[in-house]
């Protein structure tokens, strides 16, 4: 009897697409990269001037640049709202 190799092969990364930053939403990158790489594990992110995504290909490429703007706007949209959010809090509370 043969030993069987429980070792299988990792899927080579591949760029799939550069998205281009509006230079408005580069404070917002690191937030959103956190927040996209929990919702997808297995993709690697580049930084350069544009955002690189590696993965194995499987994804289409057009639903993660949609998902990782989405995530990108929300985190902006996040931090402006943050004052307020505060503000309505403190004021619920009687701070």
């Amino acid at each position: 009897m043969k030993p069987q190799n429980s070792h299988t092969p990792i899927p080579a990364k591949i760029r799939r697409n550069a998205i281009e930053l509006d230079p408005t939403l580069r404070p917002y990158l690191a937030a959103a990269i956190v927040r996209f790489t929990a919702l997808h594990a297995g993709i690697e992110i580049e930084v350069s001037q544009t955002v690189s995504l590696l993965d194995d290909g499987i994804a289409s490429v057009d639903l993660l640049v949609q998902e990782f703007r989405h995530c990108l706007y929300r985190e902006k949209i996040y931090a402006e709202t943050l004052p307020l959010r505060r503000a309505l809090v403190d004021g619920v509370l009687g701070r």
